[in-house]
């Protein structure tokens, strides 16, 4: 869904989820001191804005309290169907509820997040998180589908790194070790070599 302003924030399934709250300055122009009530709008001004409930969530998921992070998005995407934020609270459901491991619903929530918002910027994560997901549920063909999908569409490196490993890890779920080995090849290739160490380790521990 196209947004009206750019996000501050943006979730990474890869790593743990971070979250940058922008604050903004007014600026008086008159050489003297401002009256009571430009003063407080300054002061207002200088607070970091208020965190939206989805932020909120994201940061109780990072800190391993899924289900009130569950709850949180459940109840905002209840009260609030319209937000910009439906696709961010979609994608986070579908981690925590994968944390869960209630892998269906997961699944129904990142699906929900790929029919609504095709055009999202969180697609390509949405389907890396769902590749999990449906490996969860052994549905292992399918998982490999949606992550290749993922993989064609992705240009940004560490995430198409991500999805390699990803890969991997749901050929190892499948029983296919050379499958899987060929995936961290090409995640090996590609990495920078303070982060090839671990991607070795896993190909040995398959050999």
């Amino acid at each position: 869904m196209p947004r009206s302003a750019a996000p501050q924030w943006r979730v990474r399934l890869t790593s743990a989820l971070a979250f940058l709250v922008l604050a903004s300055c007014l600026l008086c122009p008159e050489p003297w001191a401002p009256s009571p009530a430009r003063a407080q709008q300054a002061d207002q001004a200088r607070k970091p804005a208020a965190k939206s409930a989805v932020e909120q969530a994201g940061e109780l998921l990072a800190a391993g309290q899924t289900d009130a992070a569950i709850a949180q998005l459940k109840s905002f995407l209840a009260a609030s169907p319209r937000s910009e934020q439906v696709d961010d609270a979609y994608l986070l459901l579908g981690a925590a509820l994968t944390e869960r491991k209630d892998y269906a619903d997961a699944v129904s929530y990142l699906k929900l997040l790929l029919s609504e918002y095709p055009s999202s910027e969180l697609a390509i994560q949405a389907r890396v998180q769902l590749g999990v997901a449906l490996a969860g549920m052994e549905q292992y063909e399918e998982a490999l589908a949606v992550l290749a999908e993922a993989r064609a569409a992705e240009t940004e490196p560490a995430l198409k790194r991500t999805i390699l490993k990803t890969v991997g890890d749901v050929q190892v779920k499948k029983g296919d070790a050379l499958r899987a080995i060929q995936a961290w090849i090409e995640e090996a290739q590609t990495a920078p070599a303070a982060e090839q160490g671990p991607v070795r380790d896993r190909i040995r521990a398959l050999v």
